[in-house]
């Protein structure tokens, strides 16, 4: 009877195992038909390429591919690489060359700025009206105690020293002097024609009468003999500095200025010294160590505590309404890929499925965002 017993209780020892078992295939089943791509990386269903060269395109680069839902989220719906040629090899999770609902791919960075236009316009709306009333309180907290006693007897002297250390060093490094003289280049020819065409007819409509002037003066000091001798030339600087400001000068320079602004010139000089500026500023233990006290200075922190309510408004909107994040803090999945690459400082770009509408509405917000794909015959 014992023996009878064992066998029974061996047997259904036996079934609970393969009954485990099979649960756990059917887990695994169902899980490789939830998780994309588990049960191995479907066929290439689409093949896209970019109208002009994207920064940052390189081969063997993977990118995520989401679709844009009705309610304005992005899902993911798969992933693509770029082959050798620059082209995106793209698989998508149900197999499908396309969404009949989105059947636009655009590509995108992926950054914050994406998110932002990718938003609705009364979210956009939200998030600026939150902004400016930080803002408001966030200027009202600085003005406060950057006109305080405090900042300005311990505090103001030593940045305003660092400021004009970092700048004038700027300003003498060698990259920002040799793209000053290639400024100078340009500008000489033009500088010429201002002088030729501007500035020498309103010198010589002046100079003529000042220089007669001039000569009445000096004639009558020379013969007063019982003054001191002086040469008096406050006609031809007046001459002179009228010139310089007579309106033709002005607009000629004006619009010498203008074309300089646009020069790639002008620009490189602008980046190298907005560059070399900062890199000072960092380098510069002074503005640290004067930033540090001043945010452990109980003196100043009184006047940004107003800054509370705003700053924790505006922390609340911005996850809202960029990343989506509901009242279940369920984030948007093309959010959180976004910022994990910013995180890692990953500089990329997603592929987005959307509609023709969507893609037109964006463009509008950021004629650089959007660059729609195009898709190739296989």
């Amino acid at each position: 009877m014992i023996a009878d017993r064992l066998r029974r209780l061996a047997g259904s020892r036996r079934a609970a195992t393969w009954a485990s078992a099979l649960l756990l295939v059917g887990a695994g089943a169902a899980a490789a038909s939830v998780f994309p791509f588990m049960a191995g990386l479907p066929d290439v269903t689409a093949v896209y390429s970019t109208p002009q060269p994207v920064v940052g395109m390189k081969p063997g680069v993977k990118l995520p591919v989401y679709d844009v839902q009705p309610d304005g989220r992005a899902v993911r719906s798969g992933q693509a690489y770029v082959d050798g040629e620059g082209r995106l090899q793209l698989s998508r999770y149900d197999g499908r060359r396309e969404s009949a609902a989105v059947p636009e791919a655009v590509l995108m960075p992926a950054s914050v700025r994406s998110l932002w236009v990718l938003a609705t316009e009364a979210e956009r709306e939200e998030l600026r009206n939150t902004a400016r009333g930080f803002i408001r309180a966030l200027g009202a907290a600085i003005d406060g105690a950057v006109n305080s006693p405090v900042f300005d007897t311990e505090y103001k002297p030593v940045i305003e020293d660092t400021i004009r250390t970092a700048a004038t060093a700027a300003w003498a490094s060698p990259p920002v002097q040799a793209a000053f003289a290639d400024l100078l280049q340009v500008a000489d020819p033009m500088l010429r024609q201002v002088a030729a065409d501007d500035l020498r007819p309103a010198l010589v409509e002046r100079l003529q009468p000042a220089l007669w002037q001039a000569v009445r003066t000096n004639a009558v000091n020379i013969i007063d003999v019982f003054s001191d001798f002086r040469l008096d030339l406050k006609p031809l600087e007046n001459a002179v500095s009228g010139a310089i400001a007579d309106r033709r000068v002005r607009d000629g320079m004006a619009g010498m200025l203008a074309i300089l602004a646009g020069t790639h010139q002008m620009r490189l000089l602008a980046e190298r010294l907005g560059g070399e500026f900062l890199h000072n500023l960092r380098n510069d233990p002074r503005l640290a160590d004067t930033i540090g006290r001043m945010m452990q200075d109980g003196r100043l922190s009184a006047y940004l505590e107003p800054l509370g309510d705003p700053a924790l408004t505006l922390a609340r909107a911005v996850p809202r309404t960029l990343a989506r994040l509901d009242e279940h803090a369920d984030l948007n999945s093309l959010a959180a890929d976004i910022f994990k690459m910013q995180a890692r400082g990953i500089s990329s770009h997603v592929v987005i499925h959307m509609t023709a509408k969507d893609r037109d509405r964006v463009a509008v917000i950021d004629p650089l965002a959007p660059v729609t794909l195009v898709r190739e015959a296989r």
